[in-house]
């Protein structure tokens, strides 16, 4: 069980000695797990995305030391991505480890809550994934009426998550009941094809994977 005073810094690290502690605690905890998740989008496959050109615009929400974002960009089947940091100082990390890609136009990094994206038009993402991260998004609802509202429909959104965060800190992980966030999707009306993968052990420790299919928006 984390800490009092470091289970808040897991959502957002920041300065000082606790969130440099937080944030070595979450590269050991991301990396393998990165490789998996973007292999979960599926966005290889050929029948994955709606662009005629085969380019994807795609978000990851919370992408922390960028492990992910490396994985993403290496497939060279996006033209956007975005990534959603509250954390002030994996922003920085990140503008500096992706200035190139940052330059270019390809990648761009945001601090906005992921529940309010209003810098996004409607039906704007092919695919959205969050690795670590849907513990800490409360209420859950609210977040996923946002990701449906960016989300093309057809897009396929990806939560990563692991046990290992279980009886932790509720107050700040708040979702930890991997079977009620799938139920909460479902019952969202939002999202079709809603599934929960068996365990599986990446390095250290076990993770699993909750995806679903985003659905036609309502006339």
């Amino acid at each position: 069980m984390l800490k009092s005073w470091l289970a808040p810094c897991m959502r957002s690290p920041q300065g000082g000695l606790i969130g440099c502690l937080a944030q070595n605690l979450m590269v050991k905890f991301n990396s393998e797990s990165s490789v998996e998740i973007i292999k979960r989008l599926g966005i290889d496959d050929e029948d994955a995305n709606n662009n005629d050109d085969g380019s994807l615009t795609v978000m990851e929400l919370g992408p922390g030391n960028g492990f992910s974002l490396k994985e993403l960009i290496a497939t060279n089947k996006c033209k956007r991505i975005y990534g959603i940091e509250i954390s002030e100082r994996f922003r920085t990390l990140l503008h500096g480890k992706y200035s190139d890609e940052i330059k270019d136009g390809l990648l761009s990094i945001h601090e906005n809550d992921a529940k309010n994206l209003d810098f996004l038009e409607d039906s704007t993402i092919d695919a959205l994934y969050a690795l670590n991260v849907i513990y800490f998004l409360d209420p859950l609802d609210a977040y996923l009426t946002e990701i449906h509202r960016i989300c093309k429909p057809g897009a396929k959104v990806v939560f990563g998550v692991s046990d290992a965060v279980k009886s932790n800190d509720d107050a700040v992980f708040v979702n930890q009941d991997w079977e009620e966030c799938v139920s909460k999707m479902k019952l969202s009306g939002f999202f079709s094809d809603v599934d929960l993968s068996d365990d599986m052990e990446l390095g250290m420790f076990s993770f699993a994977f909750i995806s679903g299919i985003v659905n036609n928006k309502p006339n």
